[in-house]
């Protein structure tokens, strides 16, 4: 198996397991408290037939607050969450969630159907965008000439 191969198989969740065993579990908040979340959390995830981004969006309150950007497999999604809490963000004893402004860029796992109408779809803090798959074809026809 090559580098690249290896590096795109890690398995994260055993990685995590694996330092919180070493260092104790009160080590994933101090983490949080040095490196803050810069952008919202994505899941993605497809059928035979569709590919599905779901984008973690609290508080959104109109389509003006965010925006969806393709370029060949590349999906940027970007706008800005707001703070829903009466004090300054510097006044929070805790903030782990990401709020303000942001960008967040994902390489698509899937081709898609550039001639298909791409949903986005936002409810109960989570955008989720659907793609129409395009199917891979996987024989080539092949001609003899004689």
């Amino acid at each position: 198996m090559s580098k690249k191969n290896q590096s795109t198989n890690l398995d994260w969740s055993s990685i995590h397991k694996k330092v919180e065993d070493m260092l104790g579990d009160q080590f994933w908040q101090d983490i949080h408290q040095i490196i803050p979340s810069r952008y919202p959390n994505c899941d993605v995830y497809e059928t035979d037939s569709t590919g599905v981004v779901v984008v973690e969006l609290p508080g959104l309150l109109s389509p003006s607050d965010v925006s969806i950007k393709l370029e060949g497999n590349l999906m940027t999604v970007e706008g800005s969450i707001p703070s829903s809490y009466p004090v300054a963000k510097n006044q929070l004893k805790l903030g782990e969630r990401h709020r303000g402004s942001f960008s967040r860029t994902l390489r698509l796992p899937f081709h898609y159907l550039k001639d298909t109408p791409i949903s986005a779809h936002y409810k109960n803090g989570l955008l989720e965008i659907h793609f129409s798959k395009q199917k891979e074809e996987n024989s080539i026809p092949i001609t003899f000439d004689e």
